[in-house]
């Protein structure tokens, strides 16, 4: 059996790349088929990220193109179709993908987000395509009362023929029930990245810090994910405490814009700190059992709309989420550093990434099944 997955590989992030990957990995390992990433990507979604390019100032903009040429080498390697498309035209995707693949799966990641960067419908719904259909991990986010009729019609249409359907958070899994309320209920599971077994190398990531970011073995070290200054805003630096900047530009901060994704996963495992606003930030720290702060820096009308706090709610660590609206952000930061650098946050995951990774059996049920 030839399996394509499609989703986000082509965005420039780091947990992007690696859920595309680690689920690849999975499946191909689960059922030694033939399974190979989509290169598809959206040309509004190339779009925005090359006009992020030229944003800020000089040194920002040198940041970015520095990454954005990381990633690009990266993509190359990962297990990708050899035919590629770049198009947000339906039809010319129904045509590239043909009789291609016998299974489709779609996900990880907000591959059903509706108002995002991608026109609806897109690719990501599989219209009117003839092969076999599943969803892994989709998340859209979308509040369902805020969809009109005809896009309500559209979703029912374009779903109702997926064979098996997972969602990454609660929201997502709720439009599914209730506009597919014949079907059972959607699986909640876990990202590929947390079903996945990654081996992490302290010395490794040791020696990425000193080589890449200049830092001193003596000193502790917090990285950051920031991608709008709230964090960086909010945060007062002590010169006894080492701040990185692990994806966007920050003057005043270790910056390194050719870190790898294999890398950044060992910097995050190897620092004494994380404060993210990156889901993917997050499950690299639960993983390798690094004591962080998620701060939801997208405005969300309930917290229940952050993909950060679903994950850390149904696992009861909400303690570690804070909104950036939040009058008491900084105390929460400040308070997050001081715990951090003093060794007094007890960070101890394991039990939460094994809760997460069971979440993989119902999609491991299906796909071994097939």
């Amino acid at each position: 059996m030839r399996v394509g997955i499609l989703t986000y590989h082509r965005s420039i992030n780091y947990g992007a790349y690696i859920q595309a990957l680690f689920l690849q990995r999975e499946i191909a390992a689960l059922t030694g088929h033939e399974v190979e990433i989509i290169d598809y990507d959206s040309a509004s979604s190339r779009k925005h990220f090359r006009k992020d390019l030229l944003l800020g100032s000089t040194g920002r903009k040198i940041h970015n193109i520095r990454r954005h040429l990381m990633f690009r080498r990266m993509q190359k390697k990962l297990p990708i179709s050899k035919e590629s498309l770049v198009t947000d035209d339906v039809s010319l995707f129904r045509e590239f993908i043909g009789d291609r693949y016998d299974l489709v799966i779609v996900g990880s990641d907000e591959v059903w987000n509706i108002g995002g960067l991608r026109p609806f419908p897109n690719p990501y719904w599989l219209p009117d395509t003839g092969c076999r259909k599943a969803a892994y991990a989709a998340s859209g986010r979308n509040d369902i009362g805020d969809l009109d009729a005809g896009t309500k019609d559209a979703i029912k249409k374009y779903l109702g023929d997926f064979e098996f359907i997972s969602v990454r958070d609660s929201v997502t899994g709720d439009m599914i029930d209730t506009l597919l309320p014949e079907r059972s209920k959607a699986s909640i599971v876990c990202d590929p990245v947390m079903a996945y077994d990654i081996s992490f190398d302290h010395e490794e990531g040791r020696r990425l810090l000193r080589e890449k970011f200049g830092t001193e073995p003596d000193k502790k070290v917090i990285a950051v994910m920031d991608s709008t200054g709230e964090i960086v805003g909010n945060l007062d630096r002590d010169e006894s405490v080492q701040f990185i900047s692990l994806y966007s530009y920050y003057k005043g901060f270790r910056n390194d814009p050719d870190v790898t994704p294999e890398e950044w996963m060992q910097i995050i495992a190897a620092s004494d700190g994380l404060i993210t606003a990156f889901f993917h930030g997050m499950c690299i720290a639960l993983k390798s059992n690094t004591p962080f702060l998620y701060v939801e820096e997208r405005d969300v009308k309930e917290n229940r709309y952050s993909k950060g706090y679903d994950l850390m709610n149904r696992n009861g660590i909400t303690d570690r989420y804070v909104y950036h609206a939040d009058s008491g952000i900084k105390n929460r930061i400040d308070e997050f550093v001081n715990k951090a650098v003093s060794e007094c946050d007890e960070a101890a995951f394991d039990e939460i990434v094994k809760n997460e990774r069971s979440r993989f059996e119902s999609f491991k049920n299906y796909i071994t099944d097939i």
